[in-house]
């Protein structure tokens, strides 16, 4: 079943199509990247350009857009996306060599501007470039500064495109100034006697883990807080009640599963397995799981040791203890102790196996 919010955009479907083609309500935004791009490749019929975006899904709307907009095609500007490898459960990644095959067609030419996430920032081998735009991003001065390292054609140009007065305008006149206080501090740390930089650098060292083993000790506090077995999940979306904190636990500490197995009759699964570019040693994932009442998206299954268990992200919840209800982004912030998943105890459980 559709959820309301997917039903009503259905029901609303002609009508918002309608609005999406009015001009009158494009986004400003995006006239002005029209703009820049248009004044740049009309100067410079072999200009080569990237446009760095925050997400996905902004990199392949903007591809989208101007392959569908006429005036930027006929200026000959031929576009393409380039993002991450890593898994996501909303976008298609992109593999290593689907990488490699669209920096090959930037640096021959068959493609002239790249819509990307901050996976060219740095670590690709990307030609240089003479416009480099960085789309309603806000990032701290390390991204702008590499970025901005792209431009490293002559009469390049690097625009940052944002409402003005806004808070990515903001943080970009404070990651200037954090660059200008950055090149102080690295000519006043070169100056530094040999002996003064090695005793700081062991102070420093001592300070950072000091700080995390307090951090820590925090961390293992506030996991005491609540009873697991009086913790309990409920859906995002839809509000219905799934599990307890008891029912969870952690796979090598870092997959948090649900090893109750009457949780299966509350979500749905995939019929495809889900793709992640890389292989793990006793693991390998399965389909994506969502709820089974309203499609909202939970997770994934991992194949663990060739058992198939559901691995939950937190930010599809909403937790329920005896202090209310709250939401989590991370699993490290939650309130009440998982323990570490037992694969014997589990198989010896549900399989009935006599070891």
């Amino acid at each position: 079943p559709q959820s309301p919010a997917t039903s009503c955009l259905s029901g609303n479907k002609e009508d918002l199509l309608a609005l999406a083609k009015d001009a009158r309500y494009e986004n400003p935004k995006l006239d002005k990247l029209r703009q820049v791009l248009q004044d740049q490749f009309q100067a410079d019929s072999g200009s080569r350009g990237i446009v760095f975006v925050r997400t996905r899904q902004g990199a392949h709307s903007l591809n989208q857009w101007v392959q569908d907009n006429v005036a930027l095609r006929d200026q000959g500007i031929k576009a393409a996306v380039l993002t991450g490898a890593g898994y996501s459960n909303q976008t298609k990644h992109m593999t290593q060599h689907e990488q490699q095959d669209v920096i090959h067609k930037f640096r021959k030419g068959s493609c002239n501007l790249l819509f990307s996430t901050s996976v060219a920032e740095e670590g690709l081998d990307i030609p240089e470039c003479n416009i480099v735009v960085r789309y309603g991003l806000m990032t701290n001065e390390i991204a702008m500064m590499q970025a901005r390292g792209r431009a490293r054609a002559p009469n390049s140009i690097c625009s940052v495109l944002a409402k003005a007065g806004s808070k990515e305008v903001a943080r970009e006149r404070l990651n200037e100034s954090l660059e200008v206080l950055m090149e102080k501090a690295i000519k006043w740390v070169q100056q530094m006697p040999p002996w003064e930089y090695s005793q700081t650098i062991v102070k420093l060292q001592r300070d950072a883990v000091l700080k995390r083993k307090m951090r820590d000790m925090e961390r293992e506090k506030r996991r005491q807080l609540h009873n697991p077995e009086l913790v309990r999940l409920y859906c995002i979306n839809c509000n219905e009640a799934v599990c307890h904190g008891s029912d969870l636990r952690t796979v090598e500490k870092v997959h948090h599963i649900n090893i109750n197995p009457n949780f299966k009759l509350y979500y749905r699964k995939s019929l495809d397995h889900v793709a992640i570019p890389r292989t793990f040693r006793d693991w390998k994932p399965g389909s994506s799981i969502s709820c089974s009442t309203c499609g909202q998206a939970w997770g994934m299954e991992m194949i663990y040791r060739l058992v198939t268990l559901p691995i939950l992200s937190i930010k599809n919840f909403v937790v329920e203890s005896p202090e209310g209800r709250r939401t989590y982004k991370q699993w490290s912030k939650v309130t009440f102790a998982i323990e570490e998943f037992d694969y014997t105890q589990y198989c010896e459980t549900n399989f009935e196996l006599d070891l």
